[in-house]
């Protein structure tokens, strides 16, 4: 027996393909990081933020 008939999905549709408008593709835009370190009590932290995507990072510095 076929893997199809086992399964329920023996079809004889083809799949159809959705077109995407020029339009709707990403134009590129520029980025930025911005970085600084951040103290608080005794430990520092490396904070990083980029644009346009709004993302925001942190993570502890190590003692060198």
């Amino acid at each position: 027996m076929h893997p199809e008939y086992v399964r329920g999905q023996m079809i004889k549709k083809k799949v159809g393909h959705q077109k995407i408008g020029i339009s709707l593709k990403s134009v590129m835009k520029p980025q930025s990081l911005y970085m600084d370190v951040m103290h608080i009590d005794t430990k520092k932290f490396m904070v990083s933020a980029t644009e346009p995507l709004n993302l925001t990072l942190q993570s502890e510095k190590e003692k060198q």
